[in-house]
């Protein structure tokens, strides 16, 4: 995977050294960095996460890389068809609502996770029973941040619990 960081030029240059390098996961949110992706002439499928997809699917084409709204599939689902149809409005709407969850979570853990720790709180909102846990030395989010978070969504955006 790369890194947000990464050089353009050298992400570019590399695509045509292996031709199996088809794709990029990016999950940065520099508006001036995902145009410069989605309007590269390269053979690269570029995937952005939640945020980053609204505004890249305005610009070109992109895959979405689902994280946050993986929450609520329906919620997703529509965020998803507003951008491949480009309304403003709506996109608008779902990023904010997003962008305050994002930031939410991020105030209520001590440390910055590795994904995987986010992504398991997502998954524990859709199933309860799911476990929080990490394999050592990933530190995870606590069940006392994870109740912060369904709190905070039963008061703030209810219309992303399921």
């Amino acid at each position: 995977m790369l890194k947000n960081n990464v050089n353009h030029i050298y992400i570019f240059g590399t695509a045509g050294e292996f031709p199996n390098f088809v794709g990029v996961k990016y999950t940065g949110r520099e508006l001036a960095q995902i145009l410069k992706l989605v309007r590269a002439d390269t053979p690269l499928q570029f995937y952005l996460t939640d945020i980053s997809f609204g505004y890249a699917c305005i610009a070109g084409e992109c895959g979405y890389l689902i994280a946050m709204g993986s929450i609520n599939f329906k919620r997703a689902w529509e965020y998803f068809h507003f951008c491949k149809q480009k309304k403003l409005y709506n996109i608008n709407e779902y990023q904010n609502e997003l962008c305050e969850i994002n930031q939410y979570i991020h105030k209520i853990t001590d440390v910055p996770k590795i994904d995987g720790a986010y992504d398991k709180m997502y998954m524990k909102l859709i199933n309860n029973n799911f476990p929080l846990r990490l394999l050592p030395p990933y530190e995870t989010n606590t069940d006392e941040v994870f109740e912060k978070l369904v709190d905070y969504l039963r008061k703030n955006y209810p219309q992303w619990l399921i």
